[in-house]
């Protein structure tokens, strides 16, 4: 997924094996600092590995820092199902329930034409 230019097209780059590594103990280090983070979405019919879409505390400084990002990223086999939609509406309902996010503002940015029909 991370290797795939049409998922990866709104970021500087794809990603390496070894950079994708990198990405997942930076994921497991977010859950043990914040106790919440970003999952792994598996697709129910297969069991396939289909993405994550999670929480996240962004590392970055931005106009809309400090605050706390609904984060997916799918692979492009599993766009146009809902999962996004059905996983943001999920994390959501974690955020609710959790007084951690729920102190902090909650955002998603995307870039301007990364759009459904873009």
């Amino acid at each position: 997924m991370n290797a795939d230019p049409q998922v990866m097209r709104y970021f500087p780059s794809t990603l390496t094996a070894e950079e994708t590594d990198a990405l997942l103990g930076r994921i497991s280090l977010h859950f043990e600092q914040h106790g919440f983070g970003l999952w792994a979405v598996v697709d129910k019919a297969t069991g396939e590995f289909a993405g994550y879409i999670g929480l996240a505390v962004p590392s970055f400084e931005a106009y809309f820092t400090s605050c706390v990002e609904i984060g997916w990223r799918l692979a492009a086999r599993f766009w146009n199902r809902g999962l996004a939609t059905e996983g943001a509406a999920s994390v959501f309902t974690v955020r609710v329930r959790n007084s951690a996010t729920r102190r902090s503002r909650l955002i998603h940015d995307r870039h301007q034409s990364n759009r459904r029909d873009a």
